[in-house]
């Protein structure tokens, strides 16, 4: 576990994080690999998300499109956090995301801590209209459309998860946080990914390679559509 990083995505739904953890893992940070969740519709390159780590935080924030913020949490919660923790810093460099931390990284901070890992943060910001409008066409087509929400929802539910990530930023050291800019990922993937890197290694003996990227930068799909407007097409995790 000594000498353990993990690199955390912190985000809103809907708002490219699975892109940011998909250049992550081509980095070489260990997002879960065997554990992640699978490729649908609505995010047909994958989401990056270890379920582990998605089911803590879901039994907690609540199912679906759930914004609890507990003020505690259960003591076999709290184990089955330490237990993962504690499984995941075998590895050098790894990390996590899912939109649902920021609902209880309070909780989590302090097992990572406790842990003796290197906890280091990338906060993926997007457009809040366009995460509104792409949480709606999400409502629409998942859960065979039995949770569907209506725009004004949708931009409320935005609302509550944005007050969750600013007050999960405040926990985090400044030294270690990076925020990016999902307009700016896909404007260029090459300059993100060169960033990512070096955030993620900085202080390590060891580096991305080149090779690794270019896999990070051509993973980033500009193809789609990734806007607010009507168009149904829209994949951003």
């Amino acid at each position: 576990m000594a000498g353990s990083r993990c690199v955390c995505v912190l985000s809103l739904p809907r708002s490219g994080s699975s892109t940011v953890a998909g250049m992550l893992h081509r980095l070489g940070v260990d997002m879960g690999a065997g554990h992640f969740q699978g490729h649908d519709d609505n995010n047909p390159r994958g989401y990056y998300e270890d379920l582990r780590f998605q089911e803590l935080a879901k039994s907690l924030s609540g199912e679906r499109y759930g914004t609890r913020k507990p003020a505690t949490i259960p003591e076999q919660t709290q184990r089955k956090y330490s237990a993962l923790i504690a499984e995941r810093a075998t590895l050098p460099l790894w990390g996590f995301k899912g939109p649902r931390t920021v609902f209880v990284l309070r909780h989590v901070l302090p097992l990572l801590e406790q842990a003796g890992v290197d906890a280091r943060f990338v906060i993926v910001m997007r457009d809040t209209a366009a995460i509104a409008g792409s949480l709606y066409r999400h409502s629409e087509v998942s859960y065979n459309g039995r949770f569907r929400m209506e725009p004004d929802r949708a931009a409320a539910v935005v609302d509550v998860w944005l007050g969750a990530l600013r007050e999960a930023v405040e926990l985090t050291d400044k030294d270690k946080t990076l925020c990016v800019l999902y307009e700016e990922v896909l404007k260029n993937p090459q300059l993100a990914a060169s960033r990512l890197a070096e955030f993620a290694y900085a202080g390590l003996p060891l580096g991305a390679t080149a090779a690794q990227i270019e896999c990070a930068a051509a993973f980033v799909d500009r193809s789609l559509n990734h806007h607010a407007d009507s168009d149904s097409r829209s994949h951003a995790g």
